[in-house]
């Protein structure tokens, strides 16, 4: 029998906010205040949208929306409350519109700052 140790269960309990933090009412919202019509060839495709710090645009799928402020880290049961209203209760202009490539670039570099925070 595996026994749960307080990490995997934090990492669970992050897993389950950040999969139900994709239906937080901003992020439509968000959404649609950097879009526009495609005027392009495929017919298939309704909008186009700004990549908050590249400025280029992209399709959704190529597309994520990141809190501009990082939601923070769940290292223990004390930071659940603050990390939960941090991650949930946004509004639109808390996130922004990122393409992949720099969301990912923006990703790496918060958690390289993160490695370098001594812990508290």
């Amino acid at each position: 029998m595996k026994t749960w140790t307080e990490a995997s269960v934090l990492s669970r309990i992050r897993s389950v906010l950040r999969r139900f933090s994709m239906q937080v009412p901003a992020i439509p919202e968000a959404k649609r205040a950097c879009r526009r019509p495609y005027t392009g060839e495929n017919k298939r495709v309704k909008w186009e949208y700004q990549c908050a710090a590249c400025k280029n645009w992209f399709f959704d799928k190529q597309t994520q929306v990141d809190h501009v402020v990082p939601a923070g880290k769940l290292r223990s049961f004390d930071d659940l409350s603050a990390f939960a209203k941090r991650l949930l209760f946004v509004t639109p202009d808390q996130l922004q519109v990122l393409c992949l490539p720099c969301h990912q670039t923006k990703s790496t570099e918060e958690r390289r700052l993160a490695r370098e925070q001594p812990a508290e």
